[in-house]
């Protein structure tokens, strides 16, 4: 494909900066997706391009990676550049709210190639959920750079639209969110596993509610639409995530990109399925990388920038994992094994980076760790598991062994 699609970017952001360090390339999509702005109220769904054309959750996508952006580079300067056309983004999208409160703009409305109801105009709950994690994410960056008042305004909004969500698109007897109402008032009769996830990850379920959505993220009914590309599949992944659900993230990588790899591919396909696929090598299908860089090798940002980092590896049913992952000072590389009676971890970390390793190593099963090297801060008790605490570019080897 010859433009950026600014959703894909979402995602393939993340993939890069776990994978590859690739700041300065980012912030070149999220300003060419805001330089579309002179001719629509929110950014354009691919750009550079000849083609005007709004895809909702693209635009509301891209306002989380504009927020994202500044967790792995902690460039203040770039969130201050880009901030107005993020905060004209989210007013624009609050200005085409119905008489309900809820999101209602004619575009293309989908989310997955699936066979959702995500009607061209009218009402889409996705795209409604979506625009309330957007607007907390906006929110985030007023805060960061001293814009109070429109902080706060945007958090009553989110509220204010969670709460339209729950009274206007929920079906009491289905127990699960419409996918959407029509513009002619007509509501859906669809219900879709997207729709659930989406409502899930962007925090607009209410307590009484939880757990049947919860159950609609990772096993929906029979009748349900199911997740059907690689691309949404990684927001299923944040959501299980949330969950906790790990093993299943594993798992379904090892099914659906197992499946491509049984077919002798040797790049991502943009669908799942047999060998009829949209195109055989497609960024946003990359989504694994990410999750077994920050779950198994277990390396993410505590602070912006790689400040300090946390490295908390998820072994599952691994004996051993080994890699890098980039920050802006450099790489940190981290090589663990295990067997049933020890944990094993060495860490390097470049100068500027600190980090707290927590080992997958309960406290009343496993002796305090043994620590060799440079750059060990201390080493305590934390949620019941052992936490090593280095400093400014250690260089250590930890072991921990059963009782």
């Amino acid at each position: 494909e010859q433009s950026l699609w600014v959703g894909d970017a979402r995602n393939e952001a993340l993939i890069a900066f776990t994978g590859f360090g690739t700041y300065e390339f980012t912030k070149r999509c999220w300003r060419l997706a805001a330089q579309s702005m002179f001719r629509s109220p929110v950014p354009e769904s691919r750009v550079p391009s000849g083609d005007e054309g709004i895809l909702t959750a693209w635009a509301e996508l891209w306002v989380f990676a504009c927020q994202e952006q500044y967790l792995y580079d902690a460039d203040l300067d770039f969130q201050r550049e880009i901030y107005p056309k993020v905060a004209e983004t989210l007013c624009n999208f609050l200005g085409m709210l119905n008489e309900d409160g809820l999101l209602e703009i004619e575009a293309w409305n989908m989310v997955d190639w699936a066979a959702m109801d995500t009607p061209g105009a009218g009402v889409v709950t996705h795209n409604c959920a979506w625009l309330v994690e957007a607007l907390r994410r906006g929110a985030l960056m007023a805060e960061l750079l001293g814009e109070d008042d429109d902080a706060g305004d945007f958090r009553r909004a989110a509220e204010e639209l969670a709460a339209a969500i729950n009274a206007h698109l929920w079906d009491k007897d289905a127990r699960a969110y419409i996918d959407a109402i029509h513009a002619d008032g007509e509501r859906s009769e669809v219900l879709s596993q997207q729709t659930q996830t989406v409502c899930y990850l962007c925090g607009v379920v209410p307590q009484e509610r939880l757990e049947a959505v919860k159950q609609h993220v990772y096993d929906p009914p029979e009748g349900f639409v199911e997740i059907g590309s690689p691309f949404f599949m990684f927001f299923s992944f944040e959501a299980l995530t949330k969950l906790g659900m790990c093993e299943t993230i594993a798992d379904w990588t090892r099914e659906y990109w197992g499946e491509m790899l049984r077919h002798g591919a040797t790049t991502a396909w943009e669908m799942f399925g047999d060998r009829k696929t949209r195109s055989r090598c497609h960024a946003w299908s990359a989504g694994p990388l990410y999750f077994m860089q920050t779950q198994q090798l277990g390396v993410e940002p505590a602070l912006p920038g790689f400040e300090r980092a946390t490295i908390a590896p998820i072994p599952l049913d691994l004996s051993w994992c080994e890699g890098r992952v980039p920050t802006p000072h450099g790489q940190i590389e981290v090589a663990w094994e295990r067997d049933e009676e020890r944990f094993a971890i060495e860490v390097a970390l470049p100068e500027g980076v600190r980090a707290d390793v927590i080992l997958p190593c309960d406290t009343e099963e496993y002796a305090e760790p043994e620590v060799a090297g440079e750059g060990v801060e201390e080493v305590v008790r934390a949620a019941g598991l052992w936490k090593v605490r280095l400093a400014d570019g250690a260089k250590v080897a930890v072991e921990a062994r059963s009782v």
